[in-house]
């Protein structure tokens, strides 16, 4: 025998001994994907290896089995077959199609196979059925190694699909869709499924019932190494103290290993050991394991084994590049809200955070003292673990917080079973306030130099024109109605003056749409009403007619939907009720009630959509506070009407938008947000307050005061807040950024308030502060 048949000789031997194929067909592999080990293999197919994800890793036949993507196992509910008391006994061919692996939109399933030789075709068979009668045909492509080799259908059995009938009538090889793949270099098929363009979007694709892989021809072990653990591109491995353990599966004549690793590509691709580019960790390293040294976290690593052949020739086969990302696990909760710190923060505040890496549940401590919050733990709570075991990352708390406290609250972690390990969380706080309503004062709204006076306004929106309607001093007239329109608020400031006294004579007028008639009504004091049927005509309205025998000062009329409601100011500091029915009114009143005492006059009654509550705003006035509203609530307009605050709409709270032209909240009527007789409002703690106002001082008889109208908005703001809309946006980063570092005038609202009280310079403090409560009404 020559030496060149005698090496021959010698590799075909040594092929067949280290071959995992040796002997009757062990290479070929059946795995019947089960949904979980506790199924058993009384629903494997016959002949058929069980696998399951947790399987994934493991070796079959001397193939190691890689699954991959975001995949699921599933088990069908009642799958066609026979069934036996309870008990499902599937014929033969039917066991296969009980189970399957799917990936969840938009992932594909991977199926890695390594061991199988190199360079080596093998027939491939994929299962992908489903019995539904209806459905969308989901159709995967199949890729091995990046080629073609066929595609699957998982609703095979209610289309016309192409299919193998190779063993009726056990149906096993229905819906089984085979082609060809050739291993590579490392003896390697890597299976990948995309979504066939005909597939619907939107839907999983990727179906394996089960699968078959037939290898042919000899079997040429890979020279190089294989199967690296991490595998290669995992991101976020979970390391504590930042050492990593490689892992490879070594060629089957390799004696030792050069172990290459580094953060540059190039530098672990280039690298030999004449060259080591300071990436050769470890030459001729004996194990298929290696211990790296401290690694940097949250950072990207390359790493190559090559495969170091025995003596004589100790040929080294160059290995592929792998990687892997490294990132330390955060075992504790994070971000959160309210920040460290917040100030300001209302008493029904929810706390909410960032789970640790590992934590399936959250135990929640607060309380007022710092310490128990430190030190409680479930053996020893101390009164501040509210809640155990929770399952969500944010909490509402039992019972609303008290004003102008600071809270301190912790998160602790609980991982998972078997262990339950509690990691524990650091300190936060904030500190609650108690919120202030501020009105911003804007610009005056109606003026006119014919009129000494103007006031007592009611205010309506209808085909696209503000209506206003008011009582005037001047013009040789005391106490008279007058009307002005505009498209627009700011339209109004410059409308013109129109009296309407002679054909409505009166003063405190109310306007609104009576549905149920379908007519305007205006009425006035004195119980006197008058009615239109076109707004805009101010010589439509009827003469005022009496409602009944009773008079008013200043009166409001108000619908529920079923009666109607007159409410009214007496002489001696009440508030009077009547009612009547939708159908009767306006007349057929009852007799008064009394509703709230210790009072003055313009009362006004509205409900709220935001909360489905009715609020009265009855104007008072005390010495040294001039005038001013009260706000009153109740349930039902017939109901017991109960007051909310005294100093509801008070100069004290003013803060001026424009020059300083009141200091009282008089007469007045809050913008609607319909036009009827329901009078509503949008919301009660949002509302525009259309007032007369003047300021302080000695103008001798009253008809002499000089009242003008304008628009109060109240708010309820938060710090940063400065434009009082609701919102801490870019608008108050302005109003902040023009105040930097500079003292404020009188009467324009400071953007300082980083201490109590504030510390006189807007600085970075109150930066600090505007950005905690960033779009804080939103």
């Amino acid at each position: 025998m020559s030496v060149k048949h005698f090496y021959l000789y010698l590799f075909f031997i040594s092929a067949l001994v280290w071959s995992p194929c040796y002997g009757a067909d062990p290479c070929m592999i059946k795995l019947d994907f089960n949904n979980d080990a506790n199924n058993n293999d009384a629903n494997t197919q016959v002949g058929f290896t069980m696998f399951t994800i947790a399987d994934s890793g493991s070796e079959v036949n001397g193939i190691t089995i890689d699954l991959g993507g975001d995949i699921q196992s599933v088990r069908r509910g009642t799958p066609s077959g026979t069934w036996h008391t309870g008990t499902y006994y599937p014929r033969a061919g039917e066991r296969i199609y009980r189970d399957f692996v799917q990936g969840i939109s938009p992932s594909g399933v991977t199926i890695t196979l390594w061991g199988l030789g190199t360079n080596r075709d093998c027939n491939v068979t994929i299962w992908a059925f489903d019995d539904l009668a209806v459905g969308d045909n989901r159709i995967a492509n199949w890729y091995a190694n990046g080629t073609h080799i066929l595609d699957t259908n998982f609703l095979g059995g209610s289309v016309n699909w192409p299919r193998l009938e190779l063993v009726a009538p056990e149906d096993l090889y229905k819906w089984a869709f085979s082609g060809t793949a050739t291993t590579d270099e490392l003896g390697r098929i890597a299976l990948t499924s995309s979504k066939d363009p005909c597939s619907p979007a939107g839907q999983d694709f990727a179906f394996v019932n089960a699968i078959q892989v037939e290898p042919n021809g000899l079997f040429v072990p890979t020279r190089y190494a294989q199967r690296p653990v991490p595998f290669d591109g995992t991101e976020d491995i979970l390391v504590v103290d930042v050492n990593v353990v490689l892992a490879w599966k070594k060629s089957v004549y390799a004696e030792t290993h050069d172990v290459y690793l580094g953060t540059d590509f190039d530098d672990v691709n280039d690298a030999d050991r004449s060259t080591p580019l300071d990436v050769l960790v470890s030459q001729d390293h004996p194990t298929t394991t290696y211990t790296t040294p401290e690694l940097d976290t949250n950072t990207t690593y390359y790493w190559r084994i090559d495969e170091v052949n025995s003596a004589p020739d100790y040929t080294i086969f160059k290995g592929e590049v792998w990687s892997f990302m490294t990132h330390v696990p955060v075992l504790i909760a994070t971000n959160p809200e309210p920040l460290d710190g917040a100030q300001r923060m209302l008493r029904d505040v929810t706390l909410s955070w960032e789970k640790g890496e590992y934590a399936e549940k959250h135990d929640v401590y607060i309380g007022t003292s710092q310490a128990d919050v430190t030190d409680a733990n479930r053996s020893n709570p101390l009164g501040v673990l509210v809640s155990q075991d929770r399952s969500t990352m944010t909490c509402d708390l039992p019972e609303l917080l008290d004003f102008n406290t600071t809270y301190y609250w912790r998160i602790d972690e609980v991982n998972a079973a078997p262990y339950y390990t509690i990691f524990k969380g650091n300190i936060w706080s904030f500190t609650t306030y108690e919120p202030t309503t501020t009105w911003r004062v804007d610009e005056r709204f109606f003026l006119s130099g014919l009129l000494l006076s103007v006031k007592d306004p009611t205010i309506v929106y209808a085909g696209g024109k503000w209506h206003l309607f008011y009582t005037y001093v001047g013009d040789a007239c005391l106490y008279c109605l007058g009307y002005a329109n505009a498209t627009s608020l700011a339209g109004l400031k410059t409308a013109a003056h129109t009296s309407i006294q002679d054909r409505v004579p009166g003063f405190a007028p109310q306007v609104f749409w009576y549905e149920p008639q379908g007519l305007w009504y205006l009425t006035v004091s004195g119980a006197k009403f008058s009615t239109n049927t076109d707004i805009n005509d101010v010589n439509g309205w009827t003469y005022p007619q009496p409602m009944g025998s009773f008079g008013g000062l200043d009166t409001c009329c108000i619908s529920d939907g079923n009666n109607m409601y007159f409410f009214s100011a007496s002489d001696d500091g009440d508030v009077l009720r009547r009612s009547t029915t939708i159908e009767d009114f306006p007349y057929n009143w009852s007799s008064p009630e009394v509703v709230a005492t210790d009072v003055f006059e313009a009362v006004q009654v509205y409900k709220s959509i935001a909360d489905g509550k009715f609020y009265m705003m009855v104007e008072d006035l005390g010495q040294g506070m001039g005038r001013y509203f009260e706000l009153w609530t109740a349930d039902s307009l017939g109901g017991t009407w109960t007051k909310v605050e005294e100093q509801w709409a008070h100069k004290s709270k003013f803060v001026y938008f424009a020059d300083h032209w009141t200091d009282q909240a008089s007469h007045g009527e809050l913008l609607r947000a319909g036009k009827d007789e329901k009078m509503e409002i949008s919301d009660i703690n949002r509302c525009q307050f259309l007032i007369q106002g003047v300021v302080d001082g000695d103008y001798g008889q009253y008809s002499a005061t000089p009242y003008e109208l304008g628009i109060i908005r109240q708010t309820i703001g938060a710090m940063g807040d400065f434009d009082y809309d609701y919102d801490v946006d870019f608008a108050d980063f302005a109003f902040l950024a023009s105040q930097w570092l500079q003292p404020q005038s009188p009467y324009i609202p400071s953007a300082y308030f980083a201490r109590p009280g504030g510390d006189g310079i807007v600085d970075i403090q109150d930066l600090a502060l505007l950005l905690d409560n960033w779009l804080w009404g939103t």
